[in-house]
């Protein structure tokens, strides 16, 4: 097939619409407007997609090119920015410039300042008046979910049926197969998901090895007949790439990234902290965000005064902050793909990791895995990265890690999902 009677591919931007004002992105943000920005850039014919509401508009291109310029812009940052002051404050000593981690009442559900963004973001894009796209438009085309934004809404899925091909990115089933991890709601949408992909024909993309498994066992379990998923790694953010230049901070810290929930198993590294804190005098900082679960998930840990916070930091800050840090620790009880854990690695820093398979996969012989819940076991980790001979031998572990860059993963994905309406997969 050549390119010009290749199909047009059309990205569903529903979900980055919403969420790309924020100040720091989700993994599931971050992959979806890498994606868009390669098509932007190489791909002329590529449409840009809302679908709230069932039906399926074509955005503008100018629209589409805003929403992921802008996202990208402000979660890269800047060297010298705020947040990057934050942090080279915190590296010289100042305790004041993270503060000690506490939540808010209701932090971590859908509030006013969410509300708000969305209402700016429809005020400004106005994608609900973008026009409906028909039978014969859809006919020429290749339509691409990377979020799930939307595919438990059965409307979409009739609306769909005339594409030539439909591609979804399932990132995993953890809602299915452990829905004490989840959001109310949401083990029950993932249920009509997996069932829409199945009844709509669409071919299917995964994180990993690992999830392709797991969501074929998860279909096979429900009766349900999906495709295999293929594995395709998701693309790492040119920004958060390196080696970084190491520094030495003004007492030792190790961070942990991502949302504050019960998955990510944060009171494992706590504990262990607890204990590594008698003899010497070490901190967590937790970079995200709480999710819904984040006072349970955090039991015991609010108000310490080695246990920090710093939500919202720019890539540039970041980059800053892992580049005094001791290890990046990612002890998660389930993970898809795991970004932190990777982007760490793709910077030259330590890290320590849970056993599970996906960190097999992804991290094995770059970085220490450890038992999931074995608190000695990661205190002792984390004391050795404390002395310079362990922790230069893990600097040496990351520092072989490699990954290809965002560009050959995002070209690897519009690739596969050309081929789709010649009926291979």
């Amino acid at each position: 097939m050549t390119r010009s009677t290749e199909p047009r591919l059309l990205l569903d931007l529903s979900r980055l619409l919403w969420r790309g004002a924020r100040r720091a992105p989700g993994g599931i943000d971050r992959f979806e407007a890498l994606f868009a920005d390669h098509l932007l850039r190489h791909d002329p014919e590529a449409g840009f997609v809302f679908t709230d509401g069932g039906a399926v508009r074509l955005l503008p291109r100018a629209v589409a090119a805003a929403v992921v310029g802008g996202a990208l812009a402000r979660w890269a940052g800047r060297e010298g920015d705020a947040d990057c002051r934050r942090v080279a404050a915190y590296l010289a000593g100042g305790r004041r410039a993270l503060r000690p981690l506490r939540l808010a009442p209701g932090e971590g559900r859908p509030g006013l300042a969410e509300r708000l963004s969305w209402a700016r973001a429809a005020l400004r894009f106005r994608p609900r008046r973008a026009p409906v796209l028909g039978e014969a438009a859809l006919g020429g085309a290749v339509y691409v979910n990377l979020s799930h934004r939307n595919l438990d809404d059965p409307r979409l899925i009739a609306a769909l049926a005339p594409a030539r091909a439909r591609l979804a990115h399932l990132h995993d089933e953890i809602p299915l197969r452990r829905p004490e991890f989840a959001v109310p709601g949401l083990p029950e949408a993932f249920g009509r998901i997996f069932a829409h992909l199945a009844a709509g024909g669409f071919a299917l993309t995964t994180n990993s090895r690992d999830s392709a498994a797991r969501i074929a066992a998860t279909a096979a379990a429900r009766g349900l007949a999906l495709p295999p998923a293929r594995p395709m790694p998701l693309p790492l953010p040119p920004t958060l790439r390196g080696p970084v230049a190491r520094v030495r901070p003004a007492r030792p810290f190790f961070v942990a990234a991502g949302l504050f929930t019960a998955r990510k198993n944060l009171v494992t590294v706590i504990a262990a902290l607890r204990r590594l804190r008698a003899v010497a005098d070490a901190e967590l900082v937790l970079v995200g965000a709480p999710g819904a679960d984040a006072a349970a998930a955090l039991a015991g840990g609010e108000g310490l005064p080695w246990l920090r916070r710093a939500d919202g930091l720019s890539d540039a800050a970041l980059r800053q902050l892992l580049a005094g840090a001791s290890a990046l620790v990612a002890p998660s009880l389930e993970e898809g793909f795991d970004y932190p854990a990777q982007e760490a690695l793709a910077l030259g820093v330590p890290v320590l990791a849970s056993d599970i398979p996906v960190h097999r996969e992804y991290l094995g012989g770059h970085a220490r895995l450890l038992p999931v819940q074995a608190v000695e076991d990661w205190a002792g980790a984390m004391a050795a990265l404390l002395e310079e001979g362990p922790q230069a031998e893990a600097r040496a572990l990351a520092a072989a890690w490699t990954a290809p860059p965002a560009e050959a993963r995002c070209a690897a994905l519009a690739a596969y999902a050309r081929t789709l309406s010649a009926g291979t997969g």
